[in-house]
Formats: structure tokens, sequence, C-alpha cells
């Protein structure tokens, strides 16, 4: 095989060094798509399920008939063994043929597909390459009738999958298609939803293919492999010749034939015969990496084959999802975890789009109260609105066994409602019906849904009841305003206050209305839109009466929660608020979030991290769900699972700067200044425009340079910021403690010039400036104890800042004295 070695260490070199620092074990089998199929990236092996599933479901079907299937995949993706696996997988009551199109002519194509003709079982016939043989008209002409059996005439089950590689696409490889002799006809016979496409092999999918290959290849020889040396899968995933799973194949059973009898590991020498100008070249473009990598060896096992090397006493860092709690298919779906997609609008009125969002979040609501499922939060579902995804992607996406679809058609004091609730793992109506009912009977209808769907899924504990006498009309009118208030704008906010106002007026004991004012409030203090003491003086006002007429209003406890923590500062007020919500609906993602933080503020910081992980499990759309996590995992020293997500919000998210400061930190703890400087580079371009952004760049380049060890330069950089600090002499002499930072990014800059002073040991600076962040409120109860401090905690006055801060949480600061801090690590 000829390499170019010169096209390698290349620009993947950072993402494969961080996954292979982390990496102790392989599992395969939690990789693992059907047989010897094995995918990195779950998205790709769900996609890679479904056409498995596909397929299944067809031939085990007992109609007659004939289904085709176009696929499309790079070069070496491994498709043709991928359909092997599948045929593999049904049995002997199958009839499989693989035809390769560019092999044959025509002669010998008919003769195939006559053979497949007569065969008395299901089949499953694989056409690759049907985008070849470009020039000629036969290919199309010849397999037509077959993909379309004669009208009339009882055929056996068959089904047809035509592979190709050209275009770089499915839409690419159709187009050279339809633009042969009957190729508009050929592409006329796959039904929509039978065009699929596989990725190529990634990263990740590199080092996953060679660990099997290897484990196969030794087999075959009857010998056994227990470890590969990182530095093998370092060559494997940047080496741009092996990016076919075809020649990753060769090189393993070349590998397995150097590795010496009675070896059962695979090391880098064993990848060259003796003299390969290949090895001394690469071993020297490695010169960098190579003492990390080289004598470190990472497991191999395939669960159900033990694995003699991996210690049973010795935890491993273990490159697998984390196990879920619930019940799950083999698809890595929650049979209970239910999704409640945006409601379409069939109004004659499109103004009635508020009331098809509104009653989505109605049912989610309703929904959440059945005690045996877990709920998607809106935030996560509303990007589906109008999606032509196919329930099966979006089921996968949000890990739900079960979605629930619907209509709405509002006509006067009419409304229509359809809904069918759909197991997404194979696309099957578990249950439909329509209600054509007044709006008199909207929450009679509601309930009827929840029950529906409790019993559907055999769920005993049906949703809680709520109030069927609320007025329809004052109905109509929050539904109106919550739409306005999901907008977060201040205009909006302004109009959805007006609306619940307008509420009240027709009922002026509607606890839905004054729980909407209330979170109205708590937005536009949080926002600045209006003077935040008053806009929470007026939350708490509306929220206590709302509780007044309806204690189990989940979102009126976490509005007057909100307000106890940030204006009267009573964390343990807040705490009961915000447990109340968790207890009236489980499925509240913003309750378990608010009640992260008072977890962390109480230094039960494995709390707070289950109640974030709950949070995001509901709602893991919002880049800032996912932020907190991060930081939740960075305060219990859980650098790589901070670093993990990290990642994983900027795979959808690269616009959204925190996770940039995150890596930059989390790369300089590592020692990886190139990479560090990267991150932060990258977060000063995203966030320079703010007020304080090149302050806050300048205080966070000092922390780059203490947690790399240079202390010189972190010196100097502190030095420099001081005089550049607004009111710095105000601020850092400590001579006026009671004036109020109000800038949130002055705030925070001074939070990050903080951790510096601790990591170069700064204790004087260091002591007076966390005294005034205490003070001035400009830092949250309990940060004390982020890991960035621990250069103090030896210091004897570390003790009496850790009981200030902590003091915080029995007193009640003034309103005037609170300033929101939200960035974390």
């Amino acid at each position: 095989m000829e390499t170019k070695t010169n096209d390698f260490p290349s620009s993947d070199d950072e993402e494969v060094i961080s996954l292979l620092r982390v990496l102790d074990h392989i599992d395969l089998s939690k990789y693992r798509v059907i047989g010897g199929i094995v995918r990195f990236d779950q998205s790709s092996r769900n996609s890679m399920k479904d056409v498995k599933q596909r397929i299944v479901a067809s031939l085990n079907s007992r109609s007659y008939g004939c289904d085709n299937y176009l696929l499309w995949a790079p070069p070496g993706s491994g498709k043709s063994f991928f359909i092997q696996e599948i045929a593999k997988s049904l049995g002997s009551p199958i009839h499989y043929r693989e035809n390769n199109l560019a092999q044959m002519d025509e002669a010998q194509f008919r003769t195939a597909l006559s053979e497949i003709e007569r065969s008395d079982k299901p089949r499953l016939c694989l056409i690759d390459e049907i985008d070849s043989k470009p020039n000629e008209s036969w290919p199309y002409e010849v397999l037509l009738p077959s993909l379309e059996p004669p009208a009339g005439r009882r055929t056996t089950r068959t089904c047809f999958v035509l592979a190709g590689s050209s275009g770089g696409s499915t839409s690419g490889m159709k187009e050279g298609i339809a633009k042969r002799p009957k190729g508009i006809d050929l592409l006329s016979r796959i039904p929509p939803g039978n065009e699929f496409e596989i990725e190529g092999l990634g990263l990740g999918d590199r080092l996953l293919v060679v660990s099997t290959q290897f484990l196969n290849a030794a087999r075959e020889e009857g010998r056994e492999i227990h470890e590969v040396e990182k530095l093998v899968l370092y060559y494997v995933a940047l080496n741009p010749q092996l990016k076919s799973a075809r020649n990753i194949r060769q090189l393993a059973v070349r590998s397995i034939e150097r590795v010496p009898s009675g070896e059962d590991r695979i090391r880098y020498d064993h990848l060259f015969d003796p003299g390969d100008p290949e090895n001394k070249e690469f071993w020297f473009r490695a010169s960098s990496v190579r003492d990390e990598l080289v004598n470190v060896f990472v497991a191999l096992n395939e669960s159900d084959r033990p694995s003699s090397t991996v210690s049973q006493s010795t935890p491993r860092k273990i490159i697998t999802e984390v196990p879920p709690r619930k019940e799950v298919t083999d698809t890595g779906l929650e049979k209970n975890r239910i999704a409640v997609l945006p409601f379409t609008n069939f109004s004659p009125d499109p103004n009635d789009e508020y009331f098809a969002d509104g009653m989505t979040d109605e049912i989610i609501s309703t929904v959440s109260g059945i005690r045996g499922l877990s709920v998607i939060s809106r935030t996560s579902v509303m990007k589906y609105k109008k999606t032509t995804k196919s329930m099966t992607d979006i089921g996968q996406e949000l890990r739900a066994g079960k979605l629930l679809e619907g209509s709405i058609r509002k006509s006067g004091n009419r409304v229509r409602i359809t809904v069918q609730l759909i197991d997404s793992e194979n696309d099957a109506h578990l249950w439909a019906q329509s209600y054509d009912r007044n709006l008199d009977d909207i929450f009679e209808t509601q309930m009827d849904i929840a029950r529906k769907i409790a019993d559907a899924l055999k769920v005993p504990t049906a949703a809680r009841d709520r109030n069927l006498d609320e007025n329809v009309d004052a109905f109509t009118l929050c539904l109106r305003a919550r739409s306005l208030w999901y907008r977060r704008t201040r205009e909006a906010n302004e109009q959805a206050i007006l609306l619940f106002e307008d509420s009240l007026k027709i009922d002026s004991e509607s606890a839905r209305a004054l729980a909407g004012i209330a979170d109205c409030y708590v937005a536009a203090g949080g926002w600045g839109w209006m003077d935040q003491k008053e806009a929470y003086v007026k939350a708490s006002q509306f929220a206590k009466r709302a509780l007044e007429l309806d204690d189990t209003l989940p979102e009126a406890h976490v509005a007057l929660g909100q307000v106890k923590r940030m204006v009267e500062g009573d964390y343990h007020g807040a705490e009961v608020e915000f447990k109340r919500a968790v207890s009236l609906n489980p499925n509240y993602s913003d309750a378990h979030e608010m009640y992260a933080w008072i977890c962390r503020a109480f230094g039960r910081l494995d709390e707070a991290l289950r109640e974030v992980k709950k949070a995001f499990d509901l709602d893991p759309v919002p880049a800032e769900r996912a932020w907190l996590l991060a930081v939740s995992y960075f305060f219990l020293g859980r650098n790589d699972d901070a670093m993990a997500v990290c990642n994983k919000i900027l795979q959808t998210q690269p616009e959204y700067s925190p996770p940039y400061l995150g890596r930059a930190v989390l790369y300089a703890i590592r020692g990886a200044r190139e990479e560090a400087f990267k991150n932060l580079e990258t977060y000063h371009r995203l966030t320079k425009q703010d007020p304080y952004g090149e302050i806050d760049y300048k205080c966070l380049k000092a922390r780059i340079e203490a947690h790399l060890g240079n202390e010189e330069e972190a010196f100097r950089l502190i030095d420099e910021l001081y005089p550049q600090i607004d009111r710095s002499e105000e601020v850092l002499s400590h001579s006026n403690a009671s004036s109020t930072v109000t800038a949130l990014n002055e705030a925070s800059a001074l939070q990050q010039l903080s951790y510096t002073l601790s990591l170069v040991g700064d204790g004087d600076r260091f002591f007076r400036l966390m005294d005034y962040l205490i003070d001035t409120e400009n830092i949250w109860p309990g940060e004390s104890r982020d890991p960035s401090y621990e250069n103090m905690r030896s210091d004897p006055r570390f003790a009496e800042l850790f009981r200030k801060d902590l003091l915080r949480l029995e007193r009640r600061p003034s309103a005037e004295n609170v300033s929101s801090l939200s960035k974390g690590i």
C-alpha cells in the first residue's frame, strides 16, 4: 500500500490526541451497528440501523412484491459489507445475491438477475456500482423489469439495494443517473423514504474499525489480541490512505502476520516491514506526542468476550455511552421517553398559529404530570416545527422512544384536534384519535389525550387532574401571551404582560395569568429591560398571588424561587420553592436547573450535577444548559467530561462563545499551549464587541499563562491589567466595598483575574479582590469552592474568606448589591 507520509500528521491531530488521552478501553459492542459493522458517531449508527430495520421488516413481511432502495456511500466506507451483514443477520430463510455492475457485461447481468428470480425464498439483492458504465444504455434497461414485477403475478418478496459512490452525495449521484438512458425510470422505482446515505469513516470510526479488524484477523489465525498501542491508533486515524475500510482490513491482516507468537498486543512496529522508510519518517513526524503514546495501551473487548488484561479492581475510562438507567431499546431509545412535537396549524386564520403552539405547550405540561414518563421540554421540540425529518430521525436525535404529533383546526368556538402516538423505533402507530369539540371542552380533551397516552404505554399513574372550570376566553388570551413571552424580546415581553392583564380582567382569579405575569417580570429583570429590583418585587407579588389560588403551579414556584435567590438572598427559601416545583412536575427542566444552582451554592456538588444532567436530559437543545453541565463537571474535577461537553456544544452551535473559554482553560491545565490559545482567540473574536470584552480577554490570557506555569508572563499581564480596569483604584484598594459593579463582563473579568492571582500565589491582591467580589455580590455564594482557587486554600486567610462567602447563604443582602454573574469556568 502506498502512503503519502507528507500528508500527515494533519489538522485532525488535535482531535485525535484529545481522544487518545482519555482512552484506556474500547468496548466495541457499544458501537456495533450489526455484525462486524461499527461506527463511532451515534447518529451514523442510528442511520445505518434505520436502513437495516427497513430492509429486515420488508423481507419479514408476509406480503408479496418488491422493495427498492437507493444507497449512497463514499468509496471504501464498507457499504457492501454492510448489506452482507444484514443478509447474514437474517440467516438461511433468505436468498442473498451480490452483483457488481462495474464488473459485469450484459449477458452476465441478465443471468444473475434470472438466478435471483428463480429462488423461492425472500430475496435480498445488492446491485453495487449502480452508477457505473455511464456510456452504455443496457444496464438500466435490463434491471428495470426486476424492480417492478409484472402486474397480476405474485412474486416472492424481494429487496433490491442499488448502491453507488459517485456525485459526492445522494443528490449528486441521482443527477448523474437521471442523465442516462432510462435513468429517470430507474429513480422512479425508488419510493420516497427509501434513499439512504452512509457517511465515510471519520477519525473515531477508523479507531473502531482497525480495532475490530485486529481482533478478526487474529481469530482467523487462531489467536487473541487484547491490547493495541496508542501510537498505532494515532497512525491509523491520521493516515489519509486509511480512510477506506478495505485498506484498514489489509493493514490489520499484515500486522497480525508480524506479531510474534504468544504476543497479545499490537505495537507500532507491527505495522511495518523491517527497513520500511515510512516507519522512520512517521516516527520522526510524531516526535511531539510520541512520549505519551508509546508503550501506552488501549484494551480491546466486545463485552461478550472477556478481556483477560482488564483489571477488575482498576477503574478505566471507557469509550462508550453512559449506561442509561431507564429501559432502552437496542437503538438507544428510551421506551418511556416521549416528545410532543409542535402541533400543525390547519386553522383558516393563520393568526391562530399561537393556538397550535399553545396547545403544544399545554399537552407537554399535561403529559409531564404522568409520573411514568420522561417528557422532552418545549425548547427542544420546537425546533422540529415544520420539519421534514422522519419520525425515526427525530426519535434518535432526542433519544425518545415515543413521539406525539398532531394538528389543530380552530374555527370560531369549534376546534378539531387530531393526535397520533408513534413508536419512533419502527415508525409504527400506537394510538390515534380525532377530537371535534367546542372550545369549552378543551381542558377535558387535554386530560383525555394524557390518559390515552398512559393507557397506550401501560403506565399505571395518570396525569394529575387540572381545573376544568377555567374560563376559556381567559385561557385563550394566556396562550397568546405565552407565545409572545417565548420570543424573549423586550417588546414581546411587554405585550405579553398586557395580554395576561386582559386575561385577569375576564377572570381575576386566573392563577395561570398571574404566574405568567410573574415570569414576564423575572425575564424583564434578568434581561435588564427594567430596573431589576422593581421587576423582581413585582414578580414576587404576582407569583405569591398565583400560589394562593393554586399551589400546584410549578412555574409560579420557580418564579418565586428566582426572586428569593436573586433579590432577597434567601437561598433556603429558594430551595424550598425549586424542590416543590420539581415534586409537582419531575419533567420541568427549568426547575431542575434552578435547583442545581442552589445545590452548588450549598456545596452539594454531586447533587448539583445530577440536577443539571436531569435538566439537560429533558431539554438538550439550549447551549446555556449544556454549558452549565460542563461547569458542573469542572467543579468536581472531571475535566475530561467538561471538555467532552464543550466539544459537543460546538458541534451544533459553533458561534456560542463560553465553550471556547472552557476549552482554553482545560487545554491550559493539560499543558497544551497551542490549543489553549487557539480557543482563547476564538472566544475573543466572538466577545470582543462586549463593553469589557478586551479586559476580559486580557484577564483570561493571564489566567492561561498561569495554568501553563508561565508565572513571569502572568505577573507581567497582571501588572499591565491593573491600571486598565475601570474604577481600579476604588475596586482593587477596596476603599469602597459597597459600590456595585453593574457590568456583567467587568465582573467576569475580575473573577478571571482572581483565578490568576490564586494560580500565581499573589495572596495579598487575591484576598483584596475576593473581598470586593463577595461584598458587592459579584460572585455567587459557594463559588469559593472553584478548583482554580486551590493554591489559596492553605493560606490562613482563606478560611475567613470561605466563611464570609458562605455566610451569605444565611443572610439577606439588599437588592442594590445584587449583580448577575453567569460565566463559570
